[in-house]
């Protein structure tokens, strides 16, 4: 399916070559758990994130397309997903390198995050309400 193999927990010079070259090419895509893994919390919340999202994203200068779920996905149930608006860092293009920089970029990206979890909610609250406000209303028929 094109996965890139990583070793977690340990620098993985092939797994960092591999998603470069995928990101140098306009025409592919990328998925990146930023959490560093899939959050098996029951709940909506976001975990802190690993640097490397927002490093790989400065370094090839690609802006981050956040998709979220509503909820935990359920097999065989009707299942929500909201895409956000893509997180550009061209602000962090120009600095250097530093631990501090990379830091801000990825708290900038996790703030981002946290709007489009809030947005997502939002939306698919809007959604449901609407669909029980018709549900209702056809029981009021009856």
């Amino acid at each position: 399916m094109g996965g890139i193999p990583v070793n977690r927990g340990e620098p993985d010079l092939q797994a960092i070559k591999a998603v470069m070259n995928v990101l140098k090419d306009e025409k592919k895509q990328l998925v990146i758990f930023p959490e560093g893994t899939r959050n098996r919390a029951n709940d909506d919340s976001i975990t802190p994130l690993k640097n490397g999202t927002a490093r790989f994203a400065i370094k090839a200068k690609r802006r981050i397309l956040p998709v979220m779920y509503y909820r935990k996905l359920r097999p065989f149930k009707r299942n929500y997903m909201y895409i956000g608006e893509p997180i550009d860092l061209s602000e962090f293009y120009n600095d250097k390198p530093t631990e501090e920089n990379k830091t801000k970029a990825t708290q900038y990206v996790y703030e981002k995050m946290l709007e489009t979890r809030r947005l997502c909610n939002e939306a698919v609250e809007e959604i449901l309400a609407k669909k029980e406000a018709k549900k209702n209303k056809r029981k009021c028929k009856k």
